[in-house]
């Protein structure tokens, strides 16, 4: 069935906002996070993506892989996350890894226009939703999600893990793109939340968006940069453990909002 009409996100501005009357209501902040990063440590420990190997994959990408920390330039860090996150989860739940090929073109590329490109939208007009999508789901819904393994066809699931690729150097200049792909994902999956992320692979600005109950503008909520550096050949700790530890509780709360078990508060 084919979706409402979606604005093209690339290069979204303020201006952007304005007009689909998306408005930023509040920051997280990390709570607390010591007790539950060790819980959150363990899981999968016996998995080939145990959080050890999980550390020295990310040590061997940087040091065997020249990183350009925008677009598909980060996602070789992006999917080692991703990978993670599909070990921690429980043994009676299943995961597909999807990525819109189309959805996403470079920024500076012939494709990535104005923001006022959704006045010429047609029906064959790609829909411009998140890059990436994690659905967990039970193995037999995997399974058959597995033979068209399409983010649309995703929002026949009741979880997903929404994460959109940094396109430009500045990790908090890519929060608009982010928003506004959220938006038309969230539209499109008919969902008055949705959680998502955008990285450039060291670092993860976690978000989510509250559609409005007209279904016309939304608001947003946004934490602040969650980051990882390598330094005199080690990766810094804890700090991958807890974005996996996030990513992983985000996946199977996909379209919630803030409750007690959070990593995040609203910030006061």
């Amino acid at each position: 069935m084919e979706g409402p009409r979606m604005l093209y996100p690339f290069g979204a501005s303020f201006e952007t906002l304005r007009k689909l009357k998306i408005v930023h209501h509040s920051h997280l902040q990390l709570k607390s996070f010591d007790q539950r990063l060790q819980k959150s440590r363990l899981l999968g420990k016996n998995e080939l993506w145990s959080s050890d190997h999980f550390y020295e994959h990310l040590l061997f990408l940087e040091g065997h892989v020249r990183k350009v920390p925008t677009g598909k330039h980060c996602r070789l860090w992006n999917q080692a996350f991703i990978s993670r996150v599909c070990s921690m989860l429980a043994r009676d739940k299943d995961t597909v890894f999807s990525r819109d090929e189309n959805s996403s073109p470079e920024a500076g590329s012939p494709g990535g226009g104005s923001p006022d490109a959704s006045s010429s939208l047609t029906a064959s007009t790609p829909l411009y939703l998140t890059d990436y999508v994690v659905v967990v789901t039970t193995h037999k819904q995997a399974d058959a999600y597995r033979k068209d393994p399409q983010i649309p066809t995703a929002r026949l699931f009741g979880t997903g893990l929404f994460i959109t690729e940094a396109k430009s150097g500045w990790i908090e200049d890519n929060i608009l793109q982010a928003v506004c792909q959220l938006y038309n994902t969230g539209k499109y999956y008919g969902k008055d939340t949705i959680r998502g992320a955008v990285s450039n692979g060291n670092e993860w600005i976690f978000i989510i968006l509250h559609l409005n109950k007209d279904n016309d503008g939304a608001s947003f909520q946004t934490s602040s940069v969650v980051k990882y550096v390598v330094s005199n050949n080690e990766v810094d700790k804890p700090w991958p453990d807890l974005i996996a530890g996030i990513l992983s509780s985000w996946g199977e709360k996909s379209f919630d909002s803030l409750d007690d078990n959070d990593w995040f508060e609203k910030a006061e």
